[in-house]
């Protein structure tokens, strides 16, 4: 995929590997995202080892002031959050002082005297409602550091990944993991296997976890970088810390490597469909699904990885029985699958707004919520009485104490819109084999981009 910004850049074989092209230039700061990009790009189709070769530059790109300035603008654009133990918070900082913090970041990740400041865990209760989950509050300027981290590794990393892992990858989202497995569905794959990971981000082993990020981009300095960044200073905690701008990246890294490569290695006919730690798996028969069920948990047993479901509480035949994944309810009806709003919709949706009411901006969150919980409806569309879910969507909003969000007719516009988007992700999907693409993968993987 061309890009205008760095379009500029030629790459000749004594240039290949010189970062000054990309770090001094003229131009705005996101140029040198651009030209890190193009570089990448230049690089993929020779295969991983013209990419590796960069391995030494990337600690580089991340302590450079212009990456962590673009980085803290992409944070800041999220809207507010809970501060660290300092208080600080992003838009506070005007965008002077936003440069003077990256410009001080850069000197010391560059010097290697960088150490992340003091942070507060939290404990918040899960979107199933079954139990909490601790979040890792760091102080902003870590939230930062992480972040840029994330800018430089993550078009580096995501051709190795897996095409039927969906989450935190650019241009990818839950619709296209949901027609994927429309796909399966309707070629006789009937019985699902629904399982979720328990404490993914906790169950992380962290040297095993570095020795992947080493092994592919040998970087004494990067591993000494995520060994200080990535583990929760908490006694009381494991793994990796979730809320971390880097730790989506990092439990993407593991289950890829200790997940779907070994899994198409083995040959499994049964497809693995993930999103973060949610699993789908689809088989043509009981046997296999069985199968695929064991393998599954001894495959994932030496990483840490525990289910939380058994086989029988997972399994479902969606010919006759309904299977919630991903907040939707699917049953196969002929040759269709309808996609309904799973059985706690509202529930969940009532947990959001009580979340609302303990962050700042709680009326412009709730509005958010709404919005948000709207748009990934698009697959709901022809099998839900639209007025009736937007206005009970609306009265949830009224029972958490948010009068004033929507009106039902914005929220249906807005339902029909997502409907328009889940229409085009159909069949963009239906026209990309390669996300059913079988057996071990060559890089790049197929559907994947350096974006």
């Amino acid at each position: 995929m061309s890009d205008p910004i760095a379009a500029d850049l030629v790459l000749d074989d004594s240039d290949a590997r010189n970062l000054d092209g990309i770090l001094f230039h003229s131009g705005e700061p996101v140029a040198v995202l651009h030209r890190w990009r193009q570089r990448l790009r230049e690089a993929s189709p020779r295969g991983w080892d013209a990419v590796k070769e960069y391995a030494a530059d990337v600690m580089k790109l991340i302590a450079q002031p212009k990456i962590l300035y673009l980085a803290a603008l992409a944070l800041r654009s999220r809207g507010p959050k809970s501060p660290g133990r300092n208080g600080l918070r992003l838009e506070s900082l005007c965008g002077d002082e936003l440069w003077e913090m990256s410009t001080v970041l850069g000197r010391a990740i560059a010097t290697g005297t960088y150490r992340p400041g003091p942070e507060r865990v939290i404990w918040i209760e899960k979107a199933s409602g079954n139990g909490e989950r601790p979040l890792v509050l760091m102080e902003v300027q870590d939230r930062v550091v992480q972040k840029a981290a994330a800018l430089v590794l993550r078009p580096v990393f995501d051709p190795q990944f897996d095409p039927l892992s969906f989450a935190y990858r650019p241009w990818r989202k839950r619709e296209q993991a949901v027609a994927v497995a429309e796909q399966l569905a309707t070629q006789g794959h009937f019985i699902w296997l629904t399982h979720d990971i328990v404490d993914a981000y906790g169950s992380v082993s962290v040297p095993r976890l570095l020795d992947v990020f080493y092994k592919l981009l040998p970087c004494p300095r990067l591993r000494d970088f995520l060994e200080l960044v990535l583990p929760p200073q908490s006694p009381k905690l494991s793994g990796i810390k979730q809320g971390g701008p880097l730790s989506s990246l990092g439990l993407e890294l593991y289950l890829t490597h200790f997940l779907h490569v070994p899994w198409r290695k083995a040959g499994h006919p049964v497809r693995v469909i993930r999103y973060a730690d949610d699993l789908l798996l689809t088989a043509v028969d009981e046997e296999s699904a069985k199968a695929a069920d064991s393998a599954l948990r001894e495959l994932l047993a030496p990483s840490g990885m525990v289910l939380k479901h058994s086989f029988d509480e997972a399994r479902r035949d969606i010919r006759y029985r309904s299977a919630q994944w991903l907040g939707y309810r699917f049953r196969l009806h002929g040759a269709e699958l309808s996609v309904k709003l799973g059985s706690h919709a509202f529930e969940k949706l009532g947990r959001r707004f009580v979340l609302a009411h303990d962050k700042d901006h709680s009326v412009e969150r709730a509005v958010q919520i709404l919005k948000q919980w709207v748009a990934q409806l698009g697959p709901c569309y022809r099998w839900q009485k639209h007025q009736e879910v937007c206005t009970k969507a609306i009265l949830t909003a009224h029972a958490y104490g948010f009068e004033e969000t929507l009106a039902e007719v914005e929220l249906v516009e807005r339902w029909e819109k997502a409907n328009t988007r889940w229409e085009a992700t159909r069949t963009l999907v239906g026209g990309m084999p390669g996300y059913l693409a079988t057996g071990p993968l060559e890089y790049p993987t197929p559907t994947s981009v350096v974006w």
